[in-house]
């Protein structure tokens, strides 16, 4: 009875503690990213800044250029998270760290007295994919490295197991309707240029109404290489529009134009919340923003401007 006992005690710990053990140490992690987060974030008004931000870069860059930071990113997934607690029960933290040439992807999760935290490595890249004798752009996204708590290099072992059970035509029929494609063997996933302005005009044909008009200003610039995509500077995505390009009307007679104004010269005031101030970009942003968050300004209304401002767009 006692060499019966003593073989259970034998198994149970070669099989139950060890592992168990092993488990914990190798992966068990209560680290969190460090992130600077506003509990006051309102998606709404960020939008709008966003949208007043980027006229920032017309006069000293010739572009129209929205940035998006990590503190912009990691401030909406909390706001995501804390107003979904049947997930932030389990993943407790979500981050994103965007350094020199790549992104840091933090999730943090905990299950009754266990935690973890898992951290991808990737790049963002506009790049020709080579396809057999075409070549066509795409944005790229590329998984450096994955870890699990103290386990590195993980992402060798999955990417092992999984070229061995799916193919790269696989992946794209899991994808269809999004046009993402994978090279399972170079760690990237992709869309082409091309469906991108297609999900663009999709979005178009579905949505129409008030956004119908930005959409087509986005994927026409598209379409004629006047985007630019900056991935890392200043910790921030960033999607910019060319506006020297448009001042020439290099497309051409009538098809762009653009309007400059003296602001120094102007003796033009705006009178914002009881104050006269003299008419400037940043002004001009400060009075928007006002409106909007008055609601005294639809959205409507501002594409009525938008529109009547471009009017040499054909």
């Amino acid at each position: 009875m006692k060499k019966l006992i003593k073989a259970l005690l034998i198994i149970l710990v070669i099989f139950v503690v060890i592992p168990a053990a092993l488990l914990f140490v190798f992966v068990y992690d209560n680290s969190r990213m460090d992130v600077t987060l506003d509990e006051t974030f309102n998606q709404e008004k960020w939008t709008n800044g966003l949208i007043m931000d980027s006229l920032d870069h017309t006069v000293s860059e010739k572009k129209i250029k929205f940035s998006i930071t990590e503190e912009d990113i990691n401030n909406m997934i909390h706001a995501t998270l804390k107003d979904s607690p049947e997930i932030s029960n389990y993943l407790t933290q979500l981050a994103v760290d965007i350094k020199d040439n790549s992104y840091e992807i933090s999730a943090s999760g905990k299950f009754m007295f266990f935690e973890t935290r898992a951290k991808l490595n990737a790049k963002l890249s506009r790049d020709i994919i080579v396809s057999g004798a075409s070549q066509k752009e795409a944005l790229v996204f590329t998984i450096e490295n994955l870890t699990l708590g103290k386990i590195t290099k993980l992402k060798e072992i999955i990417m092992f197991i999984v070229t061995r059970l799916f193919t790269n035509e696989t992946m794209d029929s899991l994808t269809q309707q999004l046009n993402i494609h994978f090279d399972l063997a170079q760690s990237k996933m992709f869309i082409y240029m091309d469906d991108l302005k297609q999900l663009l005009d999709d979005a178009l044909s579905s949505d129409g109404g008030d956004s119908a008009f930005f959409f087509t200003f986005i994927n026409d610039f598209l379409e004629q290489n006047l985007v630019s995509f900056d991935f890392y500077s200043d910790d921030a995505l960033s999607i910019s529009v060319n506006l020297e390009r448009l001042t020439g009307n290099d497309f051409g007679e009538g098809q762009y134009v653009y309007y400059r104004m003296d602001y120094e010269s102007t003796t033009t005031n705006l009178i914002i919340d009881g104050q006269s101030k003299k008419l400037s970009l940043e002004i001009i942003k400060e009075a928007l923003v006002t409106l909007m968050d008055e609601g005294l300004v639809t959205e409507q209304q501002l594409i009525d401007v938008s529109d009547y401002l471009f009017n040499g767009y054909v």
